[in-house]
């Protein structure tokens, strides 16, 4: 369209000495095609060479996809989908083509737009608005349809910065813990299966009834114990048997097992056992076949979201795999210090507070994540300035006239600068505003499917308010400020003897 804009004197002469209207559409539509489809196949190139390098810590903490060689073909069918997209939106742009008037081309050197007045929106019924905002003002409800794009712009750009962003945040919270199918506490002690673990439990669990530093603890074993499910199949179950009341965790559905013939099953292990609450499901433990009632469903997106919790192992098991005990510090002590303690204390076992666990589990993701935050903030940055400059330079280009005229009545260049300024700002707040309203309701809940998928029921973000609503707001702001400045400058450039003659 702005090329269009610029062009429109010339695409009168053409039109002016007999070149039909298909022909002079066949020019731009040769020459777009050709853009567009050197552009997707450059995007594929690119995607293919640099996807290993991007998802390689996702793969080495996940695993491989088993559509992953499906990616290229993928990758080419959605280069193809854009290249049809913008194609059409060639088409439908060269449409305009049609209703240049080669009078008005050659005449005004713009393209004839049908204005929409506002008689409720007059200045002699509103004679106290500055003179500039209510031109603005104006100017937007005359031309909804033109700046509707400029806010669709906004608020995709403010929605795919500020998703990525509320992720990061999340993940890298104190809140994240609940979705690993770990209770709230500070300290966590692993101690691995061996012939001198029970001696070593004995004495962790006296050493911690002993010390003030220590407000509770629970000692839970892990197991690998194989569930069955409906067609009779034999599942691997990662399980962790003990009190789950000590540091219960969150549950979507149900309550922690209390008695021996309960049991809970994260969300994922729920879906693919296809049991809910109140069903159900047999274990093998020692190669006994054994029933349990489901009491409770819970997020975790450890051991690749198949874990279940139970309170008893019956005698000796030979599927165990170790012990983790879970520590909570007394109000006057540093979680860090008594975990420094206790890793002296007992060398052979792995202790760690929980944000350094949380940060081993997921510290690649955390990594991955804010890379990706911060690349998807300087693409919607970059969006924002190239189409607002692109913008501005088609609405100026289309408005040469109309400039001329306010010129010639008085208005200085500082003024009209100013108009299309406000002009911009006020469909930056309304696009802003959308955006973050969008992000937290439709971005949370698609983040919440896909995040489902490994495990984690009831996503919700823990963002930064002051990162989301005010520094990001605040950024997207200045780059609109930066690129106003920069695309009004053609202003000063433009003479009234140009547009205005007889």
């Amino acid at each position: 369209m702005t090329k269009l804009e610029e062009e429109v004197h010339e695409i009168g002469v053409m039109k002016a000495i007999g070149l039909q209207h298909n022909e002079i559409k066949k020019i731009y539509l040769v020459k777009y095609t050709m853009l567009s489809a050197l552009g997707c196949i450059l995007g594929w190139i690119f995607a293919m060479i640099y996807s290993d390098v991007i998802m390689v810590d996702m793969r080495n903490h996940f695993g491989t996809s088993l559509n992953a060689s499906k990616a290229p073909v993928i990758g080419a069918v959605g280069s193809i989908a854009i290249f049809v997209i913008i194609i059409l939106f060639v088409l439908h742009t060269l449409s305009y083509l049609r209703k240049i008037s080669v009078l008005q081309a050659l005449r005004f050197g713009t393209l004839e737009m049908k204005g929409v007045t506002n008689s409720f929106f007059s200045l002699y019924k509103i004679n106290r608005m500055n003179p500039n905002l209510f031109l603005s003002i104006k100017d937007i409800l005359g031309r909804k349809k033109l700046y509707f794009t400029l806010l669709i712009v906004f608020l995709l750009s403010t929605f795919i910065m500020i998703v990525p962003q509320n992720l990061s945040d999340t993940i890298s919270s104190k809140e994240f813990i609940r979705y690993m199918g770990v209770g709230k506490s500070d300290i966590r002690l692993d101690m691995k299966q061996s012939s001198t673990m029970s001696d070593s439990l004995e004495r962790a669990e006296l050493y911690l009834s002993e010390d003030k530093e220590v407000q509770k603890f629970v000692i839970l074993t892990t197991a690998k114990y194989k569930m069955i499910n409906k067609q009779g199949e034999e599942i691997p179950v990662t399980t962790e048997s003990g009190d789950h009341q000590v540091f219960p965790v969150i549950y979507s559905e149900g309550k922690p097992p209390v008695r021996r013939e309960e049991v809970a099953l994260s969300e994922l292990n729920s879906k693919e056992l296809q049991v809910g609450i109140g069903d159900n499901i047999s274990i093998i433990q020692n190669g006994i076949r054994k029933d349990f009632h489901v009491c409770g469903i819970y997020s975790d997106i450890t051991n690749g979201g198949k874990t279940a919790k139970i309170t008893q192992q019956s005698g000796e098991n030979t599927d165990n795999m170790g012990s983790i005990i879970y520590i909570q510090t007394s109000d006057n002590a540093v979680p860090e210090t008594v975990s420094d303690k206790y890793a002296k204390r007992f060398p052979d076992s792995k202790v760690s507070d929980m944000k350094e666990y949380m940060y081993q589990t997921f510290g690649d993701t955390m990594k991955s994540v804010a890379k990706a935050s911060v690349i998807t903030m300087y693409l919607a940055l970059g969006i924002m300035v190239l189409v607002t400059v692109l913008f501005l330079n088609m609405l100026i280009a289309k408005d040469g006239y109309s400039i001329s005229v306010l010129k010639a009545v008085g208005f200085s260049n500082r003024d009209i600068k100013i108009q299309y300024t406000i002009r911009l700002c006020l469909i930056f707040v309304l696009g802003s505003l959308s955006g973050l309203v969008l992000a937290n309701t439709l971005g949370e809940s698609t983040v919440g499917f896909v995040i489902s998928s490994f495990g984690a029921g009831s996503f919700q973000f823990e963002s930064d308010p002051l990162k989301s609503l005010l520094f990001s707001p605040a950024l997207m702001f200045g780059a609109i400020l930066v690129s106003t400045m920069l695309g009004t400058k053609e202003i000063d450039k433009k003479k009234i003897a140009d547009h205005i003659r007889e």
